[in-house]
């Protein structure tokens, strides 16, 4: 659920947007914010929002605060995760990860996530584990790097967190720029969602207390997603009962 201050931090943002016709900041900004994934009945979780170049905001006090100590700098896909209280844990464009203390986190670089990639990462607490986060990358122009994923054990560097050995594990090739998770109706387990390159096939994976079901269901419909590079770029996004699916195709007028 849309808290006061996000849905009024999106208007001011909405209005910008439309006064200087900064289409493709409306396409990172909106839907980056909100690549993040633990419950929905946890706001402290988007507490702290990093993004852009050093950019960040924290909603802690009810208000959005600017904050200026990130080290993220990308006009693209990122992602921020908090504690269930509200204190950062990491932040990532999908390319290298930042621990609370701004530096880059143990084995963080290097990801094959990518700065021109509309929804470069996004951050998804595993379900039923109190230290372990999936970090989702989709690469460029359905680039050969697919839709990977790398997990963080916050038990390690002292709760500063370390990118495990599970780093970069690839899930699916050639893959468009979309990428987003969705509650399960349980309530508990979380669904990724990817959309095929050169096709119009959907593909979600289970994420649940005993990791990632690497077989997705496959569900082909709308538009074939192919022809230039161009076309790979968009956008992905539930509704918060997730019965709905919202996409952005580049250069697609038809369904999709």
């Amino acid at each position: 659920m849309l808290t006061y201050t996000r849905i009024w931090f999106l208007e001011h943002v909405l209005r910008l947007i439309i006064k200087n016709r900064w289409i493709k900041i409306c396409c990172f900004l909106i839907i980056s914010l909100f690549n993040v994934t633990d419950g929905f009945s946890q706001p402290q979780r988007f507490y702290n929002w990093y993004f852009g170049n050093r950019a960040g905001v924290n909603f802690s006090s009810g208000a959005p605060v600017a904050l200026t100590n990130g080290q993220i700098v990308t006009t693209e896909g990122c992602a921020t995760i908090s504690d269930a209280t509200g204190n950062l844990l990491f932040y990532t464009d999908g390319v290298s990860v930042w621990n609370r203390n701004h530096a880059v986190m143990a084995n963080g670089a290097g990801l094959f996530g990518h700065a021109s990639s509309t929804q470069s990462a996004i951050i998804v607490k595993q379900p039923g584990n109190t230290n372990l986060y999936y970090i989702f990358t989709s690469t460029a122009d359905a680039g050969a790097s697919g839709v990977c994923y790398s997990v963080v054990d916050m038990n390690l560097s002292a709760g500063l967190g370390n990118v495990t050995a599970a780093k970069n594990v690839l899930i699916r090739t050639p893959s468009c720029e979309k990428l987003t998770a969705v509650r399960h109706c349980n309530n508990k387990d979380i669904w990724i969602v990817t959309h095929d390159w050169n096709s119009n096939a959907y593909r979600t994976w289970l994420l649940s207390n005993t990791g990632l079901n690497t077989t997705p269901v496959v569900s082909a419909t709308g538009s074939v997603i192919n022809g230039i590079n161009q076309s790979t770029y968009g956008q992905m996004k539930a509704n918060p009962d997730g019965n709905k699916l919202l996409v952005a195709h580049y250069g697609f007028s038809g369904g999709g």
